[in-house]
């Protein structure tokens, strides 16, 4: 599936419409790359700020999932544990990643939001494929120095949960963007193989994407 701007952006005039019943009293505003104008089809994610009436916040994020399973073919869906704000990560078939960032209030005086009642359980399989998807599309655009220090963080973490046996080299120079595009299609074979058909989308559309940038993998 090639994806458009014109599905990220009916994509959140969807949520924004549903949202209306599914989280009363919140606002949902474009964030990130679609928000500056910078979104690049295909390979950003789509950030959706959601600010929720004060003392709603742990309510609101808690109704994100039924919301987000409305919207389209689901893949995935678990709170991110490393985001210093109250994300909630999501994976559709495309893939399109979409990031729920859940506030109470408004600016500048936000509040994000972490404890409730019981949010989305951590994916430690589909984790791993939620992010090499995201810095797969930083280094496509070129932001090299983000997607080097990411996928180091990303190898480390497939060390530690005993994923992978093998760590990103210490003190590694920065790298040109084609080696760090081929780092990337070897780290494929190296995550793991649940969720079978989140791990086939997202696989799928980085080497599609690696072909037709004429990247060996």
């Amino acid at each position: 599936m090639s994806l458009r701007l014109a599905d990220y952006r009916d994509f959140f005039e969807a949520a924004r419409e549903r949202a209306v019943e599914a989280l009363p009293g919140a606002v949902l505003s474009p964030a990130g790359s679609l928000a500056r104008g910078e979104l690049v089809p295909g390979l950003s994610d789509l950030d959706i700020l959601v600010v929720a009436p004060d003392g709603r916040g742990p309510e609101t994020r808690d109704a994100i999932p039924a919301l987000a399973e409305e919207l389209g073919p689901l893949l995935t869906l678990f709170i991110d544990p490393f985001s210093a704000i109250g994300t909630l990560c999501s994976v559709y078939a495309g893939p399109l990643k979409v990031d729920w960032l859940v506030c109470e209030g408004e600016p500048p005086d936000r509040t994000w939001i972490w404890s409730g009642r019981q949010p989305p359980p951590y994916d430690a399989d589909a984790h791993p494929w939620d992010w090499i998807w995201w810095l797969w599309g930083k280094i496509r655009r070129g932001d090299c120095e983000l997607g080097r220090s990411e996928l180091a963080k990303l190898w480390q973490w497939l060390v530690t949960n005993g994923v992978s046996p093998t760590a990103f080299p210490p003190g590694l120079p920065p790298l040109e963007q084609a080696r760090l595009e081929a780092l990337v299609l070897e780290t494929l074979g190296q995550l793991p193989s649940r969720p079978e058909r989140l791990a086939a989308e997202i696989a799928g559309a980085i080497r599609g994407d690696a072909q037709r940038g004429g990247i060996a993998g």
